[in-house]
C-alpha cells in the first residue's frame, strides 16, 4: 500500500491489502464470543503501546477476544486519517496475534452520529445478546470521565479495565493495570511531520504505511548541561535528533563546527546568556534561549539572523526522564523563522506550543509559572509542616498523591474553580474554625499563611459559583 499522509480525504474503494500475513484481522464479524474487551480509539496511528495494552487485556481481564472500536470521528473534533486507512494500519499492526483473538469494529460508524462509547455499547449489546462486553479505558482518557455521555450508565452496566498511563494518576476508586509504554499517536505524528524516525515507536508492519515529513530537523548545537540542558539532549538524542552538545570546561567549537549548524539553543543560566550568544552564534544560525523570564532579545548580543525563547512550562529535577517533555507547553517569543524552529522542536517531542507577543506578556505568563510550580513547592513545604505537628512523619510522601490528583483534575478541567473541593468551596465554616483552632494550639506561626491562603480559596470559591450562576442561566 502506498503511504498516505495522518489527514485527509476518506479514500475511495476498499483500503489496500497491508501485506501478505497468515491471516486478517477479522473486521465486523457477524458473531461474537461470550467474553469480549472493547479497546475503543482514533488510531492515529496505532503503536506499540497499542499493541501492549492488548496483550495484557488478552492476558489478564479474562476474556475470549479484544475488539478494537475504531472511531469514525474523534469526540473533541480532531482531525484524523480516514477510517478505511486507520483500519487498515490496525489490520498491519494487530495481525500478529492468534486468529480471533483481535478483532476490528467499525459499529460506531453505521450509528447516528456522533456517536459515543455509551451509543456503541448498546448497540453491540442488542446485537449479540449472548455476549459479555468490557470496556478498555486508559487512565489519561479517565480523568475526563466527566465530559463523557452517559458515564454514569457506562459504569453501572459494564465491567472496566483500567490501563494505567506514565504521568497520569488514577481517579480516587479505580485500579489500573501497570503503565504502557509511553508512546503516543500524537508523538508519532508530530515525529513523522519533522522527518524523524518513528523505529520502534509503531509495529514493523505499519512503518511502510505511513507519510513521512519533509522538514528534516535541523543540524543543532545545545549548550548547556544543567537539568533542562541534559534533560532536553537526551530526549531530543533519544529521537534521533541530529544533535552536538557543549558546556563550560569543553573548547569551544571551531569556526568550521559553527558554520556546520543550523539551529543553536542556549540552555544556559540567564545570566550567561548574551555572554555565549556573542561569541557562538553566525548570522546563518537560528537561536533558542530556554529562559522562563529574559526575552529573545537578549541573544542580539551576537549577530544571529534569527532569535526566540522557547520555555518548556515543566520542572525538571536532577536524571528527569525524557518522557517529562511529552504533552508539555512551550512559550514562544521572538522572530518568525526562530519561533518555527521552536515550534518544529517542541512538537517533534509530543509537546504543544503557544506564542506571546512581547517581553512584557512573557513576564506575565512566566509568573504564572513560577505561582503555580514554584508556589505549589511552598504550600507543600507548609503541608508538611501541618501534617508532622499532626505527628504524621511521612507528611510530603502522604500529601504527594494528592497533589497529583489535583493537578490532574486541572489537567483536564475548562477553569481552576470548577476542581475546587473542600470546606470552603461547600460553606463549611464550622470545619475552617475547628483547623483554626488546632493551628493556634500546636503551630501558631501557620495560621497567619492558613488564613491568608482561605481568602484566596473563598475568592476562588466566589467564581466558581458566579460562573455557575451565569450558566444557569443561560
Amino acid at each position: 500500500m502506498a503511504a498516505v499522509p495522518l489527514t485527509g480525504q476518506p479514500l475511495t474503494g476498499a483500503p489496500a491489502s497491508a501485506g501478505t500475513h497468515e491471516h486478517q484481522l477479522p473486521i465486523d464479524p457477524p458473531f461474537a464470543p461470550p467474553r469480549v474487551a472493547l479497546y475503543g480509539g482514533s488510531f492515529n496511528p496505532p503503536h506499540v503501546g497499542h499493541v501492549a495494552a492488548v496483550a495484557q487485556l488478552l492476558a489478564t481481564a479474562e476474556v475470549d477476544a479484544v475488539w478494537l472500536l475504531v472511531c469514525s470521528s474523534h469526540a473533541f473534533g480532531k482531525d484524523l486519517a480516514p477510517l478505511e486507512q486507520r483500519v487498515a494500519w490496525c489490520t498491519a499492526a494487530f495481525d500478529v496475534f492468534a486468529p480471533g483473538r483481535v478483532v476490528i469494529s467499525t459499529a460506531e460508524s453505521t450509528l447516528p452520529q456522533p456517536a459515543r462509547t455509551v451509543d456503541t455499547l448498546e448497540h453491540l449489546r442488542a446485537q449479540f445478546p449472548g455476549t459479555r462486553f468490557d470496556f478498555a479505558v486508559g487512565a489519561d482518557v479517565l480523568g475526563e470521565r466527566h465530559a463523557w455521555k452517559a458515564w454514569d450508565r457506562i459504569e453501572a452496566t459494564t465491567r472496566l479495565h483500567v490501563l494505567g498511563r506514565q504521568g497520569f494518576a488514577v481517579p480516587q476508586g479505580y485500579r489500573a493495570s501497570p503503565p504502557l509504554p509511553p508512546v503516543s499517536s500524537t508523538l508519532i505524528r508530530n515525529r513523522l511531520r519533522a522527518g524523524l524516525s518513528v523505529d520502534g515507536l509503531v509495529p514493523s508492519r505499519v512503518l511502510p504505511l505511513l507519510s513521512h515529513g519533509t522538514d528534516a530537523p535541523p543540524k543543532t548545537l545545545l549548550l548547556g548541561a544543567g537539568r533542562l540542558g541534559g534533560a532536553l539532549g537526551r530526549a531530543l538524542e533519544s529521537i534521533g535528533w541530529p544533535l552536538t552538545t557543549w558546556r563550560r570546561g569543553l573548547p569551544r567549537p571551531s569556526e568550521e563546527q559553527l558554520a556546520e549548524f543550523e539551529l543553536v539553543i542556549l540552555a544556559v543560566s540567564d545570566s550567561a546568556i548574551a555572554e555565549v550568544a556573542s561569541w557562538v552564534t553566525r548570522p546563518h544560525h537560528r537561536v533558542l534561549h530556554l529562559s522562563g523570564a529574559e526575552p529573545a532579545q537578549c541573544l542580539r548580543a551576537g549577530p544571529a539572523a534569527s532569535v526566540a525563547a522557547c520555555h518548556p512550562l515543566q520542572s525538571f529535577g536532577p536524571e528527569a526522564p525524557i518522557e517529562r517533555f511529552q504533552a508539555i507547553y512551550w512559550g514562544l517569543e521572538g522572530d518568525d523563522t526562530a519561533c518555527d524552529a521552536g515550534a518544529q522542536l517542541a512538537e517533534a517531542l509530543g509537546g504543544h506550543t503557544f506564542r506571546v507577543s512581547g517581553p512584557t506578556e512573557k513576564l506575565l505568563y512566566h509568573a504564572a509559572c513560577c505561582v503555580i510550580s514554584n508556589g505549589l513547592v511552598a504550600l507543600a513545604d507548609r503541608a508538611e509542616a501541618l501534617m508532622v505537628a499532626s505527628g504524621v512523619e511521612e507528611g510530603l510522601h502522604a500529601l504527594a498523591p494528592l497533589a497529583e490528583g489535583t493537578a490532574h483534575n486541572l489537567r483536564v478541567a475548562t477553569t481552576a474553580p470548577s476542581v475546587l473541593t473542600g470546606p470552603i468551596a461547600r460553606g463549611d465554616a464550622a470545619t475552617v474554625a475547628a483547623h483554626r483552632a488546632a493551628i493556634r494550639a500546636r503551630l501558631p506561626a501557620a495560621l497567619e499563611p492558613y488564613d491568608a491562603l482561605c481568602h484566596e480559596i473563598a475568592r476562588t470559591a466566589g467564581r466558581r459559583t458566579a460562573s455557575t450562576s451565569r450558566n444557569e442561566g443561560a
